[in-house]
């Protein structure tokens, strides 16, 4: 059970302090914690007696100018039966985040595939065959006849998802390239096809590509021209999903990691 800073002021203050410790298995002592760190009052000696009794008591009110990083507590009620002691002990930690425990999991392992390398070393097809197709794509806009008439081009399968300019093709593959070796030491995997690039993870299609930002040319002379814009060398990783609603509504969901100003698609 989660409470906030306000739930748990009213909850001790409406019942006695050894009447919730029992009911979340917490000492007195424990709770009375939880209270100091989010300056929260609780009720001084003797308060439930005089209630008990008819006399008048003062209630603390909750002061409203806290500005401590605590604003809520996890606690568990116990549960109980007949001809059994406590089944469930307070829980007074935080639920696990899963991807963050995922996460130091990986980085105590020191696994070199979540490392994405300075130079391309290409050895997976996908990554062989993307970049062989950027290159033969950029023959073809050179005009070249020779190679146009070469018999020894080589055939080429399907290529990842990927759309940047030729400084960036590298560093981009570099990604790719470890993002697949990151999926298949998951046990995911990768499929590639003539509508995309898409991560499949327990049973799920994750669409997956990556862009390089495109910004307008300084020394364009129609600055309003879209066509004229250059590409910027900033990275884009693309996720995008689809969701469902009600009705058979599908939403589509894009979450993106890029380039920031201190910091690298890599890290």
């Amino acid at each position: 059970m989660e409470l906030t800073r306000k739930e748990l002021y009213d909850l001790v203050w409406s019942e006695p302090m050894t009447t919730l410790c029992k009911r979340f298995g917490i000492t007195d002592n424990g709770l009375r914690k939880h209270c100091k760190s989010m300056n929260i009052p609780t009720p001084p000696i003797g308060y439930w007696a005089k209630l008990q009794n008819g006399k008048t008591v003062d209630k603390i009110q909750l002061p409203d100018d806290y500005t401590g990083k605590k604003n809520n507590v996890y606690l568990q009620e116990v549960e109980r039966s007949e001809d059994e002691a406590t089944k469930i002990v307070v829980d007074l930690a935080p639920p696990v985040n899963k991807q963050k425990e995922l996460e130091q999991e990986l980085l105590s392992k020191k696994i070199d595939c979540f490392v994405v390398p300075e130079v391309l070393y290409a050895k997976e097809a996908l990554i062989i065959d993307t970049k062989e197709k950027f290159r033969l794509s950029k023959e073809k806009s050179l005009d070249n006849n020779y190679l146009k008439k070469s018999p020894y081009k080589c055939v080429i399968g399907e290529t990842l998802d990927v759309f940047v300019s030729e400084k960036s093709i590298d560093r981009a593959l570099s990604i790719f390239s470890t993002v697949i070796k990151a999926l298949r030491y998951r046990e995911h995997n990768i499929k590639v096809n003539k509508e995309g690039t898409y991560a499949l993870v327990n049973g799920e299609e994750f669409r997956i590509n990556i862009t390089e930002r495109k910004r307008q040319d300084r020394n364009s002379s129609n600055q309003h021209d879209n066509k004229n814009n250059v590409f910027s060398g900033e990275l884009r990783f693309n996720i995008s999903y689809t969701s469902y609603g009600g009705w058979r509504t599908e939403t589509p969901n894009i979450r993106t990691y890029q380039d920031t100003e201190h910091t690298r698609l890599e890290d």
